[in-house]
């Protein structure tokens, strides 16, 4: 792959309700909806996020039992018509 042409808008930021998880979702278009690997995309999404690299959601749901790991959070990078959503998922803490 010579250049990867993306085109990211952020359709969602913070929290859905009082008390509730906080949720950060990004569109991500890719040129000509081509398919892009899975480790080509997640490091140019943790930078837009600012964030290092937490784990996925089928990891968070085998370790929710340990706080540390439960309260990192978790991310899924999910295939849509136009390209790609990575959605970003805190759980909130008091």
């Amino acid at each position: 792959m010579e250049n990867l042409i993306i085109d990211v808008k952020q359709t969602r930021a913070g929290q859905t309700h009082r008390c509730g998880d906080r949720v950060d979702e990004w569109e991500i278009t890719t040129e000509g909806g081509c398919e892009v690997k899975e480790e080509v995309l997640l490091p140019v999404c943790f930078q837009l996020a600012h964030r290092t690299r937490i784990q996925t959601k089928a990891e968070w749901q085998r370790n929710h039992f340990d706080a540390g790991k439960y309260f990192s959070g978790y991310y899924e990078l999910i295939r849509s018509p136009s390209g790609y959503r990575f959605v970003l998922v805190t759980p909130h803490a008091d």
